[in-house]
């Protein structure tokens, strides 16, 4: 009968010792009585140093509680056994472990199986920079939270640990995310939420519960995407609309076009969402998909991403103007004009004839009048012509401020004439830009100083761009 167990102990030792996983047994006090051949790799001792020492002693300080509670909470419910965990190798290293313990029946002893994670949690590393996600617990506080998502919030893991998902959100909202939840298992939405500083932002959500072993939902996992930029733009769409409600026809039809080019910048960003958010959920809730294939396709849509953001900020810059009206001159705002032109002050011939001090917004004033500067010269340059020349003229009519930009490169053909102040439109063959910068320009002047820019043909191949600015509006 001995010889049975001890023919079946041999080959149960065999089992355990061609296992790829770490296989030990240790006491009450984490002593190592036993090791398979897969431990020992795992920490760079050899089996005989393992032996002497404690597998406490092994686990980096901040795990170290973590592994004791585990041991209890499993003394208690054997369903609680399995931690990630850190640990200090004998080359000073460190070594990412799946460890799963269970106790043997005598609870005076524990078995061990770790498994190396440290690849995945390297990745895991890297998927923490971008992928904006919470892991929340079934009373719905948040257990984890990605770099991604403390950023956009502006809170710190540990100040979110402990605190509802919903803690900054509306309770309406709240009151529909979890019976959505409650009743389909699944919630998915867009939610605004505070931050630190008490701004909003707004991200698409999908919470999904996660499930241990034996099917039992043990919490949830919440991944969102961040959608401010749209959701600021449709706000400032709206507030425009508010205001200029009994203006008159000119500014609804530069709002109309404002809500139309918006529209077209929404589309792809909302492709390129959906394509992140499509990756995000690939990789969260484990389909196949490549970590390579992955990090640069978040690499590229958010490079993407960027360059339209960027283009609606534009078009935000326009509609909201983020400086205060200033006392100034007419040869103060030509002077700064030229400042942020390609122009040198050789190229221009200015005149004024305005000496009064006005109330305005001297930076967007001065970069709308740089705007058509470089207009000007670019049709020099690409005239050829030596002769041409710029000249600029400030002077008062009517309780009028009035700017005149002339250049006599040649004129403006007369289908072109009326389009150069529509978005996107341009005749440069290489655009250096998308066809904003004029369309900026009249909007600003029509828009936030109530004047207006027109453009002529004039004798002599001369083009003029005018500006008129009455006082009443810019004092």
């Amino acid at each position: 009968m001995s010889n049975k167990i001890q023919s079946q102990n041999a080959v149960l030792k065999a089992m355990i010792n061609s296992s790829w996983s770490g296989i030990g047994i240790i006491n009450l006090d984490t002593k190592f009585l036993y090791i398979n051949k897969a431990f020992s790799p795992l920490l760079g001792f050899s089996n005989e140093e393992l032996l002497k020492l404690n597998f406490i002693d092994l686990i980096t300080d901040e795990n170290k509680q973590s592994f004791k509670d585990l041991i209890e909470k499993n003394a208690k419910d054997r369903y609680i056994n399995n931690l990630q965990l850190s640990c200090k190798r004998k080359d000073g290293g460190l070594v990412f472990l799946d460890i799963t313990i269970s106790l043997m029946q005598d609870n005076k002893y524990i078995v061990l199986d770790a498994s190396d994670i440290t690849q995945t949690v390297s990745e895991h590393e890297i998927f923490d920079k971008y992928l904006i996600q919470t892991q929340i617990d079934l009373d719905g506080k948040i257990e984890k939270a990605s770099e991604a998502y403390c950023r956009l919030c502006g809170y710190n893991e540990d100040e979110l640990k402990g605190l509802y998902y919903t803690a900054f959100q509306d309770k309406s909202e709240e009151e529909k995310l979890w019976y959505e939840i409650k009743n389909s298992k699944e919630y998915s939405g867009t939610i605004v939420n505070k931050t630190k500083t008490g701004s909003y932002f707004w991200v698409e959500s999908v919470i999904k519960p996660k499930y241990n072993k034996y099917g039992d939902i043990i919490g949830y996992t919440a991944v969102m995407f961040d959608v401010t930029n749209e959701m600021t733009l449709e706000e400032k769409k709206k507030d425009l609309l508010k205001q200029l409600v009994d203006k008159d026809e000119k500014l609804n039809i530069m709002t109309s076009t404002m809500r139309l080019v918006a529209h077209e910048w929404r589309q792809p960003l909302n492709t390129i969402s959906l394509e992140v958010q499509n990756l995000m959920l690939k990789y969260q809730f484990e389909e196949d998909v490549t970590t390579e294939e992955t990090v640069n396709n978040l690499h590229l849509i958010t490079n993407h991403i960027e360059e339209l953001s960027n283009v609606i900020n534009n078009f935000q810059h326009t509609t909201e103007i983020k400086e205060n009206k200033v006392e100034t001159t007419s040869k103060e705002i030509i002077e700064k004009a030229m400042m942020h032109s390609n122009i040198q002050n050789s190229e221009v011939v200015f005149e004024n004839n305005n000496q009064e001090p006005f109330l305005t917004y001297v930076g967007s004033l001065s970069q709308s009048i740089a705007h058509i500067l470089d207009n000007a010269k670019e049709a020099i340059n690409l005239s050829n012509d030596k002769t041409s020349k710029i000249s600029i003229k400030s002077y008062t009519e009517d309780e009028n401020n009035i700017f005149v930009i002339q250049n006599s490169a040649g004129h403006i053909p007369e289908d072109i004439l009326g389009n150069i102040f529509t978005p996107y439109f341009s005749t440069k063959t290489q655009k250096n830009g998308v066809g904003l910068s004029l369309y900026n320009c009249k909007t600003i002047i029509e828009l936030h100083l109530k004047g207006s820019i027109e453009v002529f043909n004039l004798n002599e191949d001369i083009v003029m761009f005018k500006i008129i600015l009455p006082t009443n509006e810019i004092k």
